[in-house]
C-alpha cells in the first residue's frame, strides 16, 4: 500500500496542486518573464498561481492580443479558459 500511495504522487499529474486540464476553469496566473512584442500579440511565460480558488503549480507560455497597455513582469492576469496540452 506504501508503494501505491508513493507511485501516485510521483506523477505530476496526481498532484493535488497540479494544473489540470479540460473545461472551462478560472486560472490565476503571473507574469514571470518581461513580454515580447511579436506584430498583433505579446508573447509571455508565466505561472499558475490558483485555479478556481485552490492553490496550483503550473507554467505557461501565452500569448496576449496587443491592448493599451503591455503586461510587465509580476503582473497577474485572471483569465477563464480550457487548458489544453501541447
Amino acid at each position: 500500500m506504501v508503494g501505491y500511495a508513493a507511485t501516485h504522487y510521483y506523477y505530476h499529474f496526481n498532484h493535488p496542486n497540479y494544473l489540470s486540464q479540460g473545461g472551462n476553469t478560472k486560472v490565476l496566473f503571473q507574469v514571470t518573464q518581461q513580454p515580447d512584442y511579436g506584430g498583433k500579440f505579446y508573447k509571455t511565460y508565466v505561472k499558475a498561481i490558483q485555479q478556481n480558488g485552490k492553490k496550483v503549480q503550473g507554467r505557461a507560455l501565452i500569448y496576449l492580443e496587443i491592448g493599451e497597455q503591455a503586461p510587465q513582469y509580476g503582473d497577474q492576469i485572471l483569465t477563464e479558459l480550457a487548458l489544453h496540452p501541447i
